[in-house]
């Protein structure tokens, strides 16, 4: 299927805080329903060890 939307966040979803949680609910529900859809990209995650998705695009911050 052709990729439609492009979804970028700032936020590190990897990261348990209020945003982070938000913001990787709503990237888990898009890759479940509407994975062939979006390109997803998203901060590279601190914490790969609690979220890390091979279909999700990642970005290094800049500092």
């Amino acid at each position: 299927m052709k990729k439609n939307f492009i979804y970028i966040t700032e936020y590190d979803i990897s990261i348990d805080n209020g945003p982070g949680i938000n913001e990787r609910e709503f990237v888990n529900i898009l890759l479940s329903e509407q994975h062939d859809e979006f390109v997803y990209i998203i901060s590279y995650p601190t914490h790969p060890e609690i979220y890390y998705d091979s279909r999700v695009e990642y970005v290094r911050n800049h500092k």
